[in-house]
């Protein structure tokens, strides 16, 4: 499981947490869709509670926790099945509410980064060098590469890396660790 760093149970957010998977989904996402955009909605407390048939102090409660939630969850950048893992299992949240809470997230850190603006690879190339020692000639065996990365847009400069045998093996690992998160996904 995340850690747990990322909230700090409190028992009055355990509390909240309580009435917040106590109330209608769609009021959830109503409070929620409202505090995604910032906006300021005290007024409307009265016309929720009767809508609901809730007291306008427990509407004024779940508005908090998930302001609170969202503002946390903002801050942090995980995997979004780990995040609703995390919602889940330490926060104990309610599987639909924990999903529009990941999905609130992901809106968020979407809307923060610019992912329109990437640069659009055209071709990678790369190049392998292996050198062996042999008993003929008196060398030490190493492995060196080369890796291009070319760009669609000529604005941008194409990439080189060149890497050594330890940066290689880095390298690798650190792709079998992305395709294992993606296939677990």
């Amino acid at each position: 499981m995340t850690s747990p760093h990322i909230i700090t149970r409190t028992k009055a957010l355990d509390e909240n947490i309580r009435l917040l998977n106590s109330i209608p989904t769609d009021l959830s996402k109503e409070i929620l869709k409202r505090v995604q955009l910032m906006e300021e909605f005290q007024d409307d407390y009265d016309d929720l509670a009767k809508q609901y048939g809730l007291e306008k102090n427990k509407i004024s409660s779940v508005t908090e926790t998930l302001y609170y939630l969202h503002k946390q969850l903002s801050k942090v950048i995980l995997n979004p099945s780990d995040m609703k893992t995390f919602l889940m299992e330490y926060l104990r949240i309610e599987t639909v509410l924990a999903h529009l809470l990941v999905d609130a997230w992901t809106e968020h850190l979407r809307s923060n980064f610019d992912l329109k603006n990437k640069r659009k690879l055209s071709n990678i190339s790369w190049e392998l060098n292996a050198q062996a020692s042999s008993t003929f000639i008196k060398k030490e065996s190493s492995l060196n590469s080369s890796i291009q990365l070319k760009f669609v847009d000529k604005s941008h400069e194409d990439i080189i890396m060149k890497l050594d045998e330890e940066e290689i093996l880095h390298l690798y690992n650190m792709l079998e660790n992305i395709q294992t998160k993606l296939d677990t996904i």
